[in-house]
């Protein structure tokens, strides 16, 4: 089914960009202007935040299993995590380099996509037959 290859192909390409957005943030700061260094240097992460932005990356990697077996709690996990990473974004200000910002956008395009597939196309269907199917 052309709908199943190109969720597994958004599913790829989500999770290959997000880890990009995040290994360039991490190991290439000095794309940032200085300002925007020092700012960052200044600015402390809670504890709390953290771990929810841990909790949220485990969630998003559990639905891609759910998702790539096309399982009900895959949908719904992964809706959810969708919903609590946009929420997480309303702690502080965001900053990013434009190369960053690039590998985050694929990300939400991607996140758009996936939750497309699965809520508005036919593919919506396989997430209910399999969930009425494992009953017995």
């Amino acid at each position: 089914m052309a709908y199943k290859k190109l969720l597994h192909l958004l599913i790829i390409g989500e999770f290959a960009s997000i880890l990009l957005a995040i290994f360039i943030a991490f190991q290439f700061p000095q794309l940032l202007p200085p300002a925007l260094q020092d700012y960052l240097a200044t600015e402390a992460f809670s504890g709390g935040l953290l771990i929810m932005a841990l909790l949220l990356l485990l969630g998003l990697i559990v639905s891609y299993i759910g998702l790539w077996r096309t399982k009900p709690w895959g949908r719904l996990l992964y809706t959810a995590t969708a919903l609590g990473m946009e929420f997480v974004s309303f702690n502080s200000a965001t900053i990013m380099s434009g190369l960053e910002t690039v590998f985050n956008d694929l990300f939400l395009i991607s996140m758009g996509g996936i939750l497309t597939l699965i809520w508005a196309t036919e593919l919506r269907h396989d997430f209910v037959a399999a969930d009425t199917s494992s009953d017995g």
